[in-house]
């Protein structure tokens, strides 16, 4: 089926014309997640395809970037039969549109899905950009799920280092890193990215962290790029020490916390507070608005260390949700099949995760 209003572009080969028509969109809505180069860095699979479905009519645009998939086997199970599922990159996404006249997006749902049908796409797993709220432009049909607690920090609220708007814990930590000399600023990523990579990995292996986080050098290297574009590394040290590190990431009005790690062996207080406090700075000289620090490692969970961490360095909450969809229950309902056939012991642990099919340990 031929539809004239209907484009998709590939993150790599387009780029230019995906930058072009993000930049239609309002300003607020050019967000990093939402970049070519970005969505590209999470094509982890090699069959994968970094796509932006785009429906436009007149002067409207519903533009949408996702990760295409090919499903080749389940388990050991090899599929036959032509099969895709869809994810948006890691981080934060979903659809976005420069109006919300109900018709035209009801207009984009119904291409979109005939897309899906069209690629024998079976299901679709998105997930959606807490500060752009990216639900409102989805189709009604998918499920949206509330996942966790978002935090972030408005730069406006930064004055000077008397007067900050940090909890008292907060404080307390900022002061005894600087009254130990510990030291942050931004540093060329030319110059150290490769130290920060050493950094990052050590510390997904002393966490025992998923398989997932342990990104890869393709990863990297293409990382390495856009944040020279698009962001910059802070790194504590003392004495020329590397205490700790984080990656900030901008968009048009927003930066972002990305990746961080500490070194185990040289646990000085204080020392991410002052990363944190130094990317927020160097955000608000850059002319941004908000610094966004995510949430915690547990979904839904008040008590999760890490989003305690980012609460007492954030002014505002923000809620993140996930969208599940099935295009093809047939398909999907004899995918979960074989997976859980395979995988008896795996369904209590995934079972409830829309692209189950896909764990195998």
């Amino acid at each position: 089926m031929i539809n004239n209003n209907v484009a998709i572009l590939d993150a790599v080969r387009d780029a230019l014309p995906w930058h072009q028509v993000l930049d239609t969109l309002p300003e607020h809505m050019r967000d990093v997640y939402f970049y070519p180069e970005y969505v590209a860095l999470h094509r982890f699979d090699p069959a994968t395809q970094a796509s932006l479905f785009l429906y436009r009519r007149a002067e409207n645009v519903w533009f949408y970037p996702f990760l295409l998939t090919p499903i080749l086997k389940v388990g050991k199970c090899k599929i036959e039969q032509k099969m895709f599922d869809i994810e948006s990159a890691y981080g934060y996404g979903g659809p976005l549109a420069n109006t919300e006249d109900i018709n035209f997006l009801a207009e984009a749902h119904q291409a979109f899905n005939q897309w899906c049908v069209d690629q024998n796409v079976v299901a679709e797993f998105v997930r959606l950009h807490p500060l752009l709220k990216t639900e409102q432009f989805l189709d009604p049909n998918f499920e949206v799920v509330f996942d966790r607690e978002s935090v972030s920090l408005n730069l406006a609220r930064l004055k000077n280092d008397a007067n900050l708007p940090f909890d008292k814990k907060a404080c307390n930590m900022l002061r005894r890193a600087q009254g130990l000399g510990i030291l942050a600023k931004a540093h060329p990523v030319n110059e150290c990215f490769d130290q920060f990579i050493g950094l990052y990995l050590s510390n997904m292996e002393r966490f025992g962290a998923a398989k997932y986080y342990f990104f890869g050098d393709e990863y990297f290297s293409s990382l390495k790029k856009l944040v020279n574009n698009s962001g910059f590394l802070v790194v504590a040290q003392k004495d020329g020490e590397w205490l700790s590190a984080a990656i900030f990431l901008k968009g048009r009005k927003w930066l972002h916390y990305h990746l961080s790690a500490s070194d185990s062996g040289k646990r000085l207080p204080g020392s991410t507070n002052l990363v944190l406090y130094t990317g927020a700075k160097i955000g608000k000289g850059m002319g941004l608005e908000m610094l966004h620090l995510g949430g915690g490692l547990q979904s839904d969970s008040k008590n999760d260390s890490l989003l305690k961490f980012k609460q007492s360095m954030a002014s505002d909450s923000h809620h993140f949700f996930i969208g599940k969809c099935v295009h093809n229950k047939e398909m999907y309902m004899q995918l979960r099949k074989l997976w859980e056939e395979q995988y008896p012991s795996l369904e209590p642990i995934y079972g409830q995760r829309l692209l189950c099919y896909r764990y195998n340990k």
